[in-house]
């Protein structure tokens, strides 16, 4: 029993990745970027098309580079193409649930990853592989009351990547309204 303990306390203290949830005009200061750091930022951006253009000018603010730029609530539009982002490919999910949903994912071109849209009940989801990581990232309405669909649907899913030994899980859900940025930084992976 001294053992399980001490092993929890272990892994309580382990270190892999560092997250933070700030505003964008903020996010300079908790952060210094090593030259092998891979970085996500993960967005609610209300509308990639009525808010893209606010999106760009926080990025241009940035002092570091982001590798992936993962967007959530995009308002999708079947008949409208996504905004391109210089030195970046875009991929998007196209199973959507309701006028607000989407998620849209932008991944520097110099990295090489896989992207898949996955079913997961009652959300819209991407799955990316990158360099021996796994990032699923998930759009879920606030107006879907019920999560338990939800969760037993993304529990099949994680049950399938149980090999993976990396999995980052990617979502922003804000009933409050505020439009949190939130950044993942990992210098265990190298870019390639």
């Amino acid at each position: 029993m001294a053992l399980q303990m001490q092993t929890l306390n272990e892994i309580d203290r382990l270190n892999i990745a560092s997250t933070v949830s700030c505003d964008a005009a903020d996010l300079h200061k908790h952060f210094v970027r090593n030259i092998n750091d891979l970085t996500i930022i993960s967005q609610n951006i209300c509308s990639i098309y009525c808010n893209f253009d606010e999106l760009l000018l926080t990025l241009c603010s940035l002092t570091f580079e982001i590798d992936i730029i993962i967007l959530t609530e995009c308002h999708l539009n079947p008949h409208k193409p996504i905004p391109k982002l210089n030195n970046y490919n875009s991929y998007h999910t196209t199973n959507h649930l309701n006028k607000n949903d989407g998620v849209t994912v932008y991944i520097r071109d110099t990295l090489a990853c896989t992207v898949k849209e996955i079913k997961i009940t009652d959300a819209s989801c991407l799955e990316l592989v990158l360099a021996n990581y796994t990032i699923i990232c998930i759009y879920r309405s606030p107006s879907n009351k019920h999560a338990d669909n939800f969760t037993t649907s993304l529990g099949a899913h994680l049950e399938t990547l149980i090999t993976q030994k990396n999995i980052i899980i990617a979502a922003v859900a804000d009933d409050t309204g505020a439009v949190p940025f939130k950044a993942l930084f990992d210098p265990a992976l190298t870019p390639s």
